[in-house]
């Protein structure tokens, strides 16, 4: 009769433990840490808490090009910054252009 106690306490504490990690893993948040170079190795500084992996982000933060990958962003955002700030001053010369030509046209 003891035995059988025991067995059965044990197989309820086995289906404890395996519902516990059933539904942590179904309805607890995670921590996900964007992967910005795709390496499989997420920021440790940039993360979000949800149940479900958001796309671009890894379940760990051990990315040691942080740094690199960081930087080509940067670089990235400034080359977009420079490429319209040439439009614009294009644009600008444009418009300049024709105001000019509006002006002597007018004079003729």
């Amino acid at each position: 009769m003891k035995k059988r106690n025991l067995i059965l306490i044990l197989i309820g504490l086995i289906a404890c433990i395996l519902l516990y990690f059933i539904f942590s893993n179904i309805f607890l948040n995670k921590i996900w840490y964007k992967d910005f170079d795709k390496d499989g190795f997420g920021d440790p500084t940039i993360f979000v808490e949800k149940n479900i992996q958001p796309i671009g982000y890894v379940n760990n933060g051990d990315d040691m090009n942080v740094f690199l990958s960081q930087l080509k962003i940067a670089l990235v955002i400034t080359i977009k910054l420079m490429i319209l700030n040439l439009q614009n001053q294009r644009l600008k010369m444009i418009l300049e252009n024709q105001s000019k030509q509006t002006l002597l046209s007018k004079r003729d």
